[in-house]
């Protein structure tokens, strides 16, 4: 079983005047969620041996503190600036390009997080599945289950078994 982590950046402020979108940092409350989506992760075995992030500063700022809760070390990690403003097609390439088993971790934005939540997974769990419905707000993580290595995956083919939201 290959497994698939997507992760919306976690709460982010908004823009400051002289500063751009791709500079927005955390919020206190983003920074608290991700340290308790860390430690969910850990403590429920979802910990990725690899990371695909966004380059902006929300999503690597969402990494580095849900990392520090992890206690994994030496997670191999790619800033991919394709996954601040690429579509679904962009997202899926640079998933299938990576070389690792899984578990695979991807922290990106909206609405790419959500849509490719949708897109690859038409099944899954009836709780995940119910959740993942009512929407990918910041901080979200769904979990998705293939057969098939990431280099074969392809749309309603993953199976969702598990959608945390943030805070939880």
């Amino acid at each position: 079983m290959h497994r698939l982590y997507l992760l919306r950046h976690a709460e982010a402020a908004w823009t400051r005047p002289g500063t751009g979108d791709f500079d927005r940092p955390l919020t206190l409350r983003g920074r608290e969620d991700a340290a308790r989506l860390g430690r969910h992760m850990r403590m429920t075995g979802l910990v990725p041996t690899f990371v695909l992030c966004s380059s902006a500063a929300r999503a690597r700022e969402s990494w580095h503190v849900l990392s520090g809760e992890l206690a994994a070390a030496d997670i191999e990690t790619l800033h991919a600036p394709e996954l601040y403003q690429g579509d679904t097609a962009e997202c899926l390439a640079l998933i299938a390009a990576i070389p690792t088993p899984g578990p695979l971790l991807v922290v990106g934005h909206n609405p790419t997080m959500q849509h490719l939540c949708h897109l690859l997974a038409d099944s899954g769990t009836p709780e995940a599945m119910a959740a993942a419905g009512r929407g990918f707000a910041a901080g979200s993580l769904a979990v998705i289950e293939f057969t098939e290595p990431f280099s074969e995956i392809a749309p309603g083919k993953g199976r969702l078994s598990a959608f945390v939201p943030p805070g939880a």
